[in-house]
């Protein structure tokens, strides 16, 4: 019998970790009790505390057993007399919920069928976790892409906004460079001041495009449109540099073309004088008193026009100092020396003092042979020396400025082919 009971006790056992599944209970504990059964009968069951054949889930019972697959409360239940049931137990029997009597009772093969339900059970609640947890998933990303998607056609409309105000600067652009193909020749106050107000108006609106095209070229994904951005960057640069410089061009061409103005304004009054000066010795040819009066006359007009001559000179000194008008200051003070002692010398011959006469108009001679002397240090044409001494000024910012057009041309090219491409 002990014998028995270790065989039995040794097919009998429960692999651990198998909740849920077809093997929580090893098939071979079945066997060892029918066999028990049939090589001794009730005697040959399994005794209490023995084996714990099966475990329900929910409370343990202390004495339960199994026999002929039904679950029991005792291995050996008492023979040919019926246990009293105190009031107490009566109680916990009657307490207990149809639902846990049900479980209780179960069969080991609707045992198995209920836990194999609650598997597929969590199973089915498993993928449709899954697959809620999926599609989550999926809106996440799709909701992703379109927002990247949404964020990068902004920021392309940007650079177009960026592209937009850049052509709006094309007409002010084209007509500055063109007032720089010739600028002392064809520069003017009025035209200056039209332009300047044209050009800084482009400039308000390059600055506006620079900030737009910046926006787009740092957040842009595409590297296409990040590449044009970049270029419209370029461009707008190249602009403000060409409308920087062209300006210094133009106002360096006005300031020199201003003085060469005021240069040959007092030139016109220096050939003025002499005009006077011829007349007046023509007249004292005839040396009566009407002829010596009209000479002085005529002198002291040449002297007033000199006087301006040098005043004009002195100003187109000032303004443009790079052209030195030291020369012809100094030449016009001495023919305006001359020309006093030449009306002393007609006043003496009204007081007929011949030797005064004669003294004052030695020192004529001498002072205009002076004036002869210097004039020979004076330009052919006074005027060629301001558009020699603009070139000198401006060399270096012309080539500044030639710089900032090929830079504008270059990036203006890559934009052209970009619109060319996104109209096709």
């Amino acid at each position: 019998m002990v014998k028995r009971h270790d065989k039995i006790n040794h097919a009998a056992h429960i692999k651990r970790r198998t909740e849920g599944t077809s093997n929580e209970l090893s098939f071979s504990v079945l066997d060892a009790a029918k066999n028990a059964q049939l090589n001794g009968g009730e005697d040959d069951l399994p005794l209490v505390g023995e084996v714990s054949l099966f475990t329900l889930a929910g409370k343990k019972s202390r004495r339960s057993g199994f026999y002929r697959g039904h679950a029991i409360m005792s291995a050996f239940p008492q023979k040919g007399r019926k246990r009293k049931i105190d009031v107490q137990e009566k109680k916990q029997h009657q307490a207990i919920k149809p639902e846990t009597a049900t479980k209780r009772n179960n069969t080991f093969e609707q045992e198995i069928a209920r836990r194999k339900k609650q598997r597929r059970i969590r199973n089915l609640t498993a993928m449709l976790l899954i697959m809620v947890i999926s599609v989550l998933l999926i809106a996440t990303g799709t909701g992703y892409f379109y927002q990247a998607h949404k964020t990068e056609q902004t920021y392309i409309q940007t650079l177009n906004d960026a592209i937009d105000l850049l052509t709006e600067t094309d007409n002010a652009m084209l007509e500055l460079d063109e007032e720089l193909q010739d600028p002392f020749d064809s520069v003017s106050e009025n035209k200056l001041t039209s332009l300047t107000t044209t050009t800084q108006e482009a400039d308000s609106t390059l600055k506006e495009a620079d900030d737009l095209a910046k926006s787009a070229s740092a957040n842009l994904a595409n590297t296409n449109e990040q590449n044009i951005a970049s270029q419209t960057v370029s461009a707008v640069s190249a602009r403000i540099s060409m409308i920087e410089y062209g300006l210094e061009i133009l106002n360096e061409a006005y300031r020199a073309k201003s003085s060469a103005q005021q240069m040959m304004d007092g030139w016109y009054a220096v050939a003025e004088a002499d005009e006077q000066v011829r007349s007046a010795a023509a007249l004292v040819e005839d040396p009566t008193t009407e002829n010596v009066e009209a000479s002085i006359e005529q002198t002291n007009n040449a002297i007033t026009s000199l006087t301006e001559a040098s005043q004009l000179i002195s100003q187109a000194q000032q303004n443009y100092p790079a052209v030195n008008r030291d020369p012809y200051i100094a030449y016009i003070n001495k023919r305006i020396e001359a020309l006093k002692y030449a009306i002393a010398s007609d006043q003496a011959l009204l007081d007929r003092n011949k030797e005064e006469a004669q003294a004052q108009n030695d020192a004529y001679n001498q002072a205009d042979q002076e004036a002869v002397l210097l004039a020979q240090d004076l330009d052919e044409d006074p005027m060629a020396g301001y558009e020699k001494a603009f070139d000198q000024a401006t060399q270096q910012t012309y080539q500044a400025f030639e710089a900032a057009r090929t830079q504008a041309s270059a990036s203006d090219a890559e934009i052209r082919d970009y619109l060319g491409k996104q109209t096709k």
